[in-house]
Protein backbone atom coordinates (compact mmCIF):
# COMPACT_ATOMS: atom_id res chain seq x y z
CA UNK A 1 0.00 0.00 0.00
CA UNK A 2 3.03 2.47 0.96
CA UNK A 3 4.30 1.84 -2.62
CA UNK A 4 0.90 2.48 -4.31
CA UNK A 5 0.76 6.17 -2.30
CA UNK A 6 4.40 6.85 -3.30
CA UNK A 7 3.12 6.24 -6.79
CA UNK A 8 0.27 8.49 -6.82
CA UNK A 9 1.39 11.08 -4.47
CA UNK A 10 4.73 10.74 -4.12
CA UNK A 11 7.13 12.23 -7.07
CA UNK A 12 4.56 13.91 -9.01
CA UNK A 13 3.11 15.61 -5.99
CA UNK A 14 5.84 16.60 -4.37
CA UNK A 15 6.20 19.46 -7.16
CA UNK A 16 3.65 20.92 -6.07
CA UNK A 17 4.99 21.25 -2.35
CA UNK A 18 6.16 24.23 -0.62
CA UNK A 19 7.39 25.17 2.76
CA UNK A 20 5.59 26.78 5.59
CA UNK A 21 7.12 30.59 4.90
CA UNK A 22 6.08 30.47 0.97
CA UNK A 23 2.57 29.10 1.91
CA UNK A 24 2.84 32.40 4.53
CA UNK A 25 3.75 34.87 1.60
CA UNK A 26 1.31 33.31 -0.76
CA UNK A 27 -1.44 33.72 1.87
CA UNK A 28 -0.88 37.64 1.47
CA UNK A 29 -1.98 37.16 -2.09
CA UNK A 30 -5.21 38.44 -2.41
CA UNK A 31 -5.64 35.83 -5.37
CA UNK A 32 -5.03 33.20 -3.16
CA UNK A 33 -7.45 30.64 -1.91
CA UNK A 34 -7.05 28.18 0.84
CA UNK A 35 -8.66 24.39 -0.15
CA UNK A 36 -8.97 22.56 2.57
CA UNK A 37 -9.12 18.90 1.48
CA UNK A 38 -9.39 17.38 4.75
CA UNK A 39 -12.30 14.78 6.16
CA UNK A 40 -14.99 16.86 8.45
CA UNK A 41 -13.63 15.13 11.14
CA UNK A 42 -10.13 16.08 10.45
CA UNK A 43 -11.53 19.64 9.98
CA UNK A 44 -12.95 19.58 13.33
CA UNK A 45 -10.40 18.20 15.34
CA UNK A 46 -8.24 20.85 13.91
CA UNK A 47 -8.83 24.42 12.30
CA UNK A 48 -7.75 25.50 9.08
CA UNK A 49 -5.14 27.73 7.83
CA UNK A 50 -7.87 31.11 7.45
CA UNK A 51 -11.35 31.04 8.13
CA UNK A 52 -12.91 31.49 4.50
CA UNK A 53 -10.82 27.89 3.25
CA UNK A 54 -12.91 26.38 0.50
CA UNK A 55 -13.13 22.62 1.84
CA UNK A 56 -13.86 19.75 -0.30
CA UNK A 57 -12.82 16.43 1.28
CA UNK A 58 -10.43 14.47 -0.44
CA UNK A 59 -11.96 10.86 0.14
CA UNK A 60 -15.79 12.23 -1.28
CA UNK A 61 -16.38 10.12 -4.54
CA UNK A 62 -17.50 13.70 -5.73
CA UNK A 63 -13.93 15.54 -5.11
CA UNK A 64 -13.23 16.00 -8.56
CA UNK A 65 -16.75 17.13 -9.78
CA UNK A 66 -16.65 19.70 -6.73
CA UNK A 67 -12.97 20.61 -8.19
CA UNK A 68 -13.83 21.19 -11.54
CA UNK A 69 -16.68 24.14 -10.04
CA UNK A 70 -13.67 26.18 -9.00
CA UNK A 71 -11.73 28.96 -10.76
CA UNK A 72 -9.33 28.17 -12.83
CA UNK A 73 -7.92 31.41 -12.90
CA UNK A 74 -6.84 31.63 -9.10
CA UNK A 75 -3.93 30.77 -7.24
CA UNK A 76 -4.92 27.78 -4.77
CA UNK A 77 -3.18 26.75 -1.65
CA UNK A 78 -4.30 23.07 -0.54
CA UNK A 79 -3.67 21.77 2.75
CA UNK A 80 -4.30 18.65 4.60
CA UNK A 81 -3.13 17.08 8.00
CA UNK A 82 0.26 15.28 6.61
CA UNK A 83 0.43 16.49 2.89
CA UNK A 84 -0.51 13.34 0.61
CA UNK A 85 -4.06 14.25 0.12
CA UNK A 86 -2.92 17.99 -0.72
CA UNK A 87 -0.67 16.75 -3.05
CA UNK A 88 -3.25 14.34 -4.63
CA UNK A 89 -5.69 17.42 -4.94
CA UNK A 90 -3.04 19.36 -7.11
CA UNK A 91 -2.31 16.66 -9.77
CA UNK A 92 -6.39 16.48 -9.98
CA UNK A 93 -6.60 20.28 -10.48
CA UNK A 94 -3.32 19.96 -12.83
CA UNK A 95 -5.43 17.62 -14.76
CA UNK A 96 -8.37 19.79 -14.69
CA UNK A 97 -6.86 22.77 -16.57
CA UNK A 98 -5.84 24.56 -12.94
CA UNK A 99 -2.64 26.82 -13.31
CA UNK A 100 -1.29 28.19 -10.27
CA UNK A 101 -1.52 25.00 -7.44
CA UNK A 102 0.56 24.02 -4.26
CA UNK A 103 0.55 22.17 -1.58
CA UNK A 104 1.49 22.49 1.70
CA UNK A 105 4.59 20.10 2.37
CA UNK A 106 3.96 18.79 5.52
CA UNK A 107 0.45 19.45 5.94
CA UNK A 108 -0.92 21.30 8.82
CA UNK A 109 0.95 19.02 11.28
CA UNK A 110 4.13 20.54 10.14
CA UNK A 111 2.58 23.77 10.07
CA UNK A 112 1.46 23.60 13.38
CA UNK A 113 5.00 22.31 14.99
CA UNK A 114 7.70 24.78 13.86
CA UNK A 115 7.89 28.26 13.64
CA UNK A 116 8.73 30.77 10.66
Amino acid sequence: MFKILGLRFGKKGKAFDISKDEALKLLESDNTIVLDVRTPKEIIAVPSLVEDAITIDYEDKNFENEIKKLDRNKTYLAVCTRGNYARGACITMKKNGFKSIKSLKGGLNAFNSCST
